[in-house]
């Protein structure tokens, strides 16, 4: 005799090839074959009778990748070709062009729907697992909005990743120019994300290439005096004493903060403020110039290496190979002093 489990508690034992007796677990038993294993007709179009039931493919499920006991009473299934309409294997069997997909703005139906790109993720390289299955993707030049592949499709610019004034979003930054760095040589890791980069002429405002993106004038640690602005490429700047700009000095270029355009340093070794040429302090003598800080102690005929102190005032000197005739006379060739 061949016992046969049947499912559910349900247990039948053969009693001969042909007729068998069920009993269910309330005590009830039938002679024959159970009433939900005989053939039924089924109502629905494209639909057929299965004694061993199974699970039919869905609108939401067309490659049938959803979890199916292997074993169940019989049922009707769809015919090949054909769907259940709704996701739990229910409704009316339609072929798959039919089915009632309505994906919501930006987004389209496909079998085929793996990792889709993220706001966060714009180069699709994020972990996830690769199975394929079926639902809404993003139409191509659209992206998720949430990181882990959910939300609606959005362009790129438009991520929830609202950039900061003078910022826009980049999947390439990388170091950044800083305030402390006007140049972009600071050793930093040569990794490209996805982020808010500084727009053009702009520099973050710290060291570490965090904070705002600033012009380089207004760098904190930059702030010009009136009638100046930063730059990376100061030189040698005329002067009071030179307006024709060739004074001797290194051709050296740093950083540093320059005189606007059409102004000129008042003194004549490059400091002090920024004025404009009509603003020079004028010196009587043909021969004398302005300086800021020996005006009060200068070299004469009789005195040619005075003993100075250390204090600084403004006044009119003798130029280079010049000295005063006396201490409030005019400025002479040095040869001069002794002549009448």
């Amino acid at each position: 005799m061949l016992r046969q489990i049947l499912t559910l508690s349900v247990f039948a034992f053969a009693l001969d090839s042909t007729v068998a007796k069920v009993c269910l677990s309330n005590g009830r038993c039938y002679d024959g074959i159970h009433p939900s294993l005989k053939p039924k007709p089924c109502r629905g179009p494209h639909e057929h009778w299965s004694r061993y039931g199974g699970c039919d493919k869905t609108c939401v499920d067309l490659l049938g990748n959803s979890p199916c006991p292997k074993v169940g009473f019989g049922k009707c299934l769809c015919n090949d070709g054909y769907v259940r309409k709704y996701k739990d294997g229910t409704g009316p069997c339609l072929p798959p062009n039919k089915c009632p997909h309505r994906c919501p703005k930006h987004q389209h139906w496909s079998k085929n729907v793996g990792c889709e790109k993220t706001c966060f993720d714009l180069k699709g390289t994020r972990d996830c697992p690769l199975i394929l299955k079926s639902g809404c993707k993003c139409d191509k030049g659209f992206v998720r909005k949430f990181r882990d592949g959910t939300g609606p499709c959005i362009p790129p610019r438009k991520c929830h990743h609202r950039c900061p004034k003078h910022q826009h979003w980049s999947k390439n930054v990388g170091c950044e120019k800083t305030c402390y760095d006007l140049k972009g040589t600071r050793d930093c890791p040569l990794i490209l994300r996805s982020g808010c980069k500084c727009d053009k002429y702009f520099v973050r405002k710290f060291k570490d290439g965090t904070g705002p993106c600033i012009p380089p004038r207004q760098c904190p640690h930059h702030r010009c005096p009136k009638h100046e602005h930063w730059t990376r490429d100061k030189g040698c700047e005329k002067t009071c004493g030179n307006l024709g700009g060739n004074r001797n000095c290194p051709l050296i270029l740093t950083s540093g903060c320059a005189c606007n355009k059409y102004l000129v340093r008042k003194y004549l070794d490059g400091t002090g403020p920024c004025i404009p040429p009509s603003q020079c302090p004028r010196c009587p003598g043909r021969h004398e110039r302005w300086d800021k800080c020996k005006g009060h102690c200068q070299p004469t005929c009789r005195h040619k290496h005075p003993m100075c102190n250390l204090m600084c005032r403004p006044g009119c000197i003798c130029k280079d190979g010049f000295v005063r005739r006396d201490n409030h006379g005019p400025c002479i060739r040095k040869r001069d002093c002794w002549r009448k």
